[in-house]
């Protein structure tokens, strides 16, 4: 699954690996092959990094895949215990799965990490959610032509959205 923390260190399930709708989705995952959800979720936050307990239970959702793979293996299958919203209670079992996670997908994709939204008061949200890039000169005129953009449109308020920014070369955001 791609996972949230919902209501504080609640591990939610929001859609299969890769982002396709589950019928789970929403779910609380108590325990993971006979493992408390409580207990695999600490002991994977002391592995991330982040100054906050926010930022890193937000950055152990988004790897939560890989997290759990480097502590726990890779198995086959996996028993979970989930809880609905309605406090009903199901004991799944699941094969693995072999999709992309979301975080992969993004990083693919370059509509994916950079964007500019406008919204009709006059403000701007320029999103850049990495530092890496293979193609420097593709990122370089995505922000000159952002930047026209704003200036054209004379932004009153621009929002520089890194909040999924884990990093990447100094190059591109000091020549961008």
């Amino acid at each position: 699954f791609e996972v949230e923390f919902a209501s504080g260190d609640r591990l939610t399930a929001i859609s299969e690996l890769g982002g396709g709708s589950s019928s789970y989705s929403g779910f609380e995952i108590r325990a993971i092959n006979g493992v408390p959800t409580r207990k695999v979720v600490a002991e994977l936050l002391k592995l991330v990094h982040g100054d906050t307990h926010v930022f890193r239970t937000a950055l152990l959702a988004r790897r939560w895949w890989h997290y759990y793979r480097v502590v726990y293996g890779a198995p086959k299958s996996h028993h979970l215990q989930l809880r609905g919203s309605r406090g009903e209670k199901l004991d799944l079992h699941i094969t693995a799965s072999s999709n992309k996670p979301d975080m992969l997908a993004d990083e693919a994709e370059f509509d994916r990490l950079f964007s500019v939204d406008f919204d009709r008061k006059g403000a701007a949200v320029l999103k850049i959610d990495s530092f890496s890039w293979s193609d420097k000169s593709e990122f370089l005129r995505f922000t000159e032509k952002a930047f026209e953009e704003i200036r054209e449109k004379q932004v009153r308020e621009l929002v520089i959205d890194i909040s999924a920014n884990e990093g990447g070369d100094d190059e591109m955001w000091i020549e961008g």
